[in-house]
């Protein structure tokens, strides 16, 4: 596994922006499974839309240890359009990128 320029160390961005109540809508990322037909990324936009608002979104990681806090699993492009659905709030135990421009989003 090569090393990727993502950040996995656990920290709490925004600290400004307090408490927030709302909605969760939560997914399983990991590496393909030939058996399991797993929703693809568009089908948790669906869901996010319908959901509730505001959204919180829940990501647990299931990757491999070399993989799992190195291989990005939320970034700046898909949690804009996550925030258009509605997500405000993203929880997740693998790493994350552009975390500045998620910020800017109010994420």
């Amino acid at each position: 596994m090569d090393k990727y320029y993502t950040d996995a160390s656990t920290h709490c961005t925004n600290r400004e922006v307090g408490a927030r109540c709302g909605f969760v809508v939560t997914m399983r990322v990991g590496v393909p499974v030939p058996e399991f037909e797993a929703p693809d990324r568009f089908e948790l936009l669906r869901l996010i839309d319908a959901s509730p608002k505001p959204v919180t979104l829940v990501i647990q990681v299931d990757e491999p240890e070399a993989m799992h806090l190195s291989d990005s699993n939320f970034g700046g492009q898909y949690g804009r359009v996550c925030n258009i659905c509605g997500v405000q709030n993203v929880i997740c135990d693998g790493a994350v990128r552009d975390v500045e421009e998620l910020e800017g989003y109010g994420i």
